[in-house]
This record gives C-alpha cells, sequence and structure tokens, in this order.
C-alpha cells in the first residue's frame, strides 16, 4: 500500500537517537536508482519501523512511500520490529541497542508478568517472564542478553558510559565499577570497624613518624605552581598519555604529550638536586623519540637503561596476529641533575602482579612501587604523583614510610583513592 509522507505520525522516544547524513544521503541515492526495496512498517498509531527511509524520501522530495500496515501490535512487539529493523539497516549505537533490549524485557514482563528474585509470582500470574524467554524472543544467549539489560541500566543512570568508543570497554568500565562499589564498601567498613581516621585537609595522619599522605583533586598543570622550591625528592607516576585506555575516556594522543611537556617543566624547580624519576612510558613514544626529548629539552638527565614491568598475564593485543602482544610496559628513569646512587641494585627486568580488586583501568602493583620507591629515596623525601589514579604510589609511600602527595583531575579515581586510602 502506498502512504502519504504527511500522514505518517513518528512517535517521541524511538531507539534511535541520531541519525547519520552521510547514511541518509547514501540511502535516498539508492532509492533514487532503484526505487524502496522495503516498505516502512505502519500500525493504527503511526510508525513503526522506517524512519530513515522517510528522511531519505522526504530528500527525494517524495509525498507518498510503500509501507506495509501491521495490526493490533502489542507494545513490545512495536519495540521488537523496530530494534531488528535498526540492526538489519545500520548498526545502532551500542547504548541505544541494549536499552532498547531492555526496553522489550520490561514490555515482555508487563504483558506476561515479572518473575521476583526470590521465585514469588507478581501480579499474581501464573506465567512470570525471565531474562531467558527475552533472550529467546531476540535470539541471543541468555548471558548477553543479562549483561545488555545491566549495561542498559548502567547507561540510563550514567549517560557518560554510553559515550565510550564501544560496547566492550562500556561493559568493561561497568564491570569494574562493580568491584569498586564492593571494595569501597569494605574499605568503608574496615576504616568504621577501626575507629574511622584523623584527617587534616586531606591527610591521613598516622601513627608512624612518616608515611602522611596528601590527595589533591585539581589540575596537576595549576597545582604544582604552588608547590616550594626544591620541596620533592622523588616523582614516579604513571602519566595519561593518550593511548589504548586513556583513549577509552576522551583523553587524545595529541593531547597527552603536550600535557607531560608541560608539567615536567612545571616540576623540575620543584625537586631536589639528584632526585631520582621514575616514569611509566607508552611505548610507541618511546620509539619515536618524544618522551626522550620532552626529558631532556625540560633539562633532566636520562638514564641509557629502561625498567621493564614484565606482566605476561595482562598482554595486550587488539590485532594479535598484526602486532606483538605487549607484555611488558617501560619504565623511563631520569633525575634532576647527576642523580643520587641507588640504595641497592636494581634489575632491568621486574615481574609483578597487579593486585585485585583492580581499583583502576592502569593501575600498577603497589609492590613494584615500593620497590622503586625503597631504593631511590630517603626517609625524610617527599614523593609526588601528579597524575595518581587510584592512589596506589601513596599506598606504596605510606608502605615504605614516606609522605607523598597525589594529584588527580579525574573525580571518580579521586573519590575511589580517597576511600581507600582513608584520607
Amino acid at each position: 500500500m502506498k502512504i502519504k509522507l504527511s500522514d505518517i505520525t513518528i512517535l517521541p522516544d524511538r531507539q534511535r537517537p541520531v541519525f547519520d547524513d552521510d547514511y541518509i544521503s547514501e540511502l535516498s541515492e539508492s532509492m533514487r536508482l532503484i526505487g524502496l526495496i522495503h516498505p516502512i512498517v505502519v500500525d493504527e498509531q503511526g510508525l513503526v519501523a522506517g524512519e530513515c527511509r522517510i528522511r531519505a524520501a522526504r530528500l527525494l522530495g517524495w509525498t507518498e512511500i510503500d509501507a506495509t500496515l501491521r495490526s493490533d501490535l502489542s507494545p513490545w512487539e512495536r519495540e521488537f520490529i523496530e530494534l531488528e529493523e535498526n540492526i538489519r539497516r545500520q548498526d545502532l549505537p551500542y547504548g541505544a541497542d541494549v536499552i532498547g533490549k531492555k526496553r522489550i524485557h520490561k514490555l515482555l514482563q508487563e504483558e506476561h508478568g515479572a518473575t521476583h528474585p526470590l521465585g514469588i509470582s507478581i501480579r499474581g500470574r501464573k506465567s512470570n517472564w525471565r531474562v531467558a524467554d527475552t533472550a529467546l524472543h531476540l535470539g541471543i544467549s541468555v548471558g548477553a542478553t543479562s549483561q545488555d539489560i545491566q549495561l542498559a541500566d548502567a547507561i540510563e543512570k550514567n549517560p557518560e558510559l554510553g559515550k565510550l568508543k564501544s560496547k566492550v570497554a562500556a561493559t568493561n568500565a561497568l564491570k569494574r565499577q562493580h568491584q569498586l562499589n564492593m571494595h569501597l564498601i569494605m574499605s568503608a567498613l574496615d576504616h568504621q570497624k577501626r575507629g574511622g581516621v584523623v584527617k587534616t585537609k586531606g591527610t591521613k595522619i598516622k601513627d608512624e613518624k612518616r608515611g602522611n599522605i596528601t590527595l589533591i583533586y585539581a589540575d596537576a598543570r595549576e597545582y604544582v605552581k604552588t608547590i616550594t622550591d626544591l620541596s620533592i625528592g622523588c616523582l614516579l607516576t604513571d602519566p595519561p598519555w593518550g593511548v589504548l585506555f586513556d583513549s577509552e575516556y576522551g583523553l587524545d594522543e595529541k593531547e597527552g604529550l603536550p600535557l607531560m611537556t608541560e608539567v615536567l617543566q612545571l616540576l623540575y624547580p620543584k625537586l631536589t638536586i639528584g632526585s631520582l624519576c621514575w616514569m611509566f612510558c607508552a611505548t610507541k613514544h618511546l620509539i619515536t623519540g618524544a618522551i626522550y626529548r620532552i626529558l631532556l629539552n625540560a633539562g633532566y638527565r636520562v638514564y641509557p637503561q629502561l625498567v621493564l614491568w614484565c606482566k605476561p598475564t595482562i598482554a595486550h593485543a587488539s590485532h594479535p596476529y598484526r602486532e606483538i602482544k605487549g607484555d611488558y610496559e617501560p619504565i623511563i628513569v631520569f633525575s634532576k641533575g647527576e642523580g643520587r646512587d641507588f640504595l641497592e641494585p636494581i634489575f632491568s627486568l621486574q615481574e609483578f602482579i597487579v593486585e585485585k580488586p583492580k581499583l583502576h583501568v592502569a593501575q600498577k602493583p603497589v609492590a613494584l612501587l615500593e620497590k622503586l620507591i625503597n631504593i631511590s629515596t630517603n626517609e625524610y623525601d617527599l614523593i609526588i604523583d601528579p597524575f595518581c589514579g587510584s592512589g596506589r604510589t601513596l599506598k606504596a609511600a605510606r608502605n615504605c614510610g614516606r609522605d607523598s602527595l597525589g594529584i588527580e583531575i579525574e573525580e571518580e579515581s579521586y573519590k575511589i583513592a580517597k576511600i581507600d586510602l582513608g584520607v
């Protein structure tokens, strides 16, 4: 049947939130050349599926379009047809995809009756609808359906989660958040059980003479300017270089190097003469010489050897048949002036395992950080980490009886570090 475009009602709150203009243009060209292959779908309420085709038809100046009329569709059937059409025509953003599946699940539960978590019948209905039943309707596994519904819940509460680069990145972020929530609850209970902690301006006071932590929520570029010159005895940090995990969270590679250039220049006068510095590096920037140039231009002395953190259990490769799996992470060693002697010999290869639960996507083993601190600092050295994340450097410094200063600009990481460290 033919239907006038002006007669079609497009209801609000449809699954696809945005439309790709290039795709609509290509679709209109295809429709101009060979006509409309698949009619749109409508029912008594209005459009069910085919909004991209309607937009393309309007571009062509059409006044009417082929349509299939469906009668007496239930709410979940309307959602299912729209989702199926969207998936087949052009990939939905993963956020819209999982939210669409959740909406179908809820509508099916409303129609058939939900299943109580304890197995109790809801609304007195005999037939109770489970995730497994929705999975059967969607033609995907129960595990994938459950995961998508959980991700949809999380995206609705925190829309930023739906802006990550991929569904895998969003799912991993959600898993980490679940682990963090449990860890933070346990940490809070533990602090409460021990009677709380003494706090003074973000610093936790220990019983020992040393080991105080100062945690600052700020931009390192601004806060470092306020630090007294010649007051820092050691720099130990893992900067956001804008590669791999950093890029998933919005930091571009073009931002990472300028950021480190500025921070390293600002830190130079704050360090004591002879202080040793340790910085985890992006291998690609080492190979191009970018990091060496930044350090040398800022006035640092760069050591000719690297320390390599061996991490075979968490090796990364996005394309394992086209690139070498990264089962190590380089740590560049540099100093202000002629570096002081190490307090004990150190080999280039270090193998340590990251502790569980993992509080940050780029978390480093506390034991490795403790080793670097112990061989390069004295009792009264202040250790700084201007990109402290979840605060592992600060925790290692406290374990070694050293005072530390951590700066973090990302609010979630700052809150995690604050609770976990008890500051």
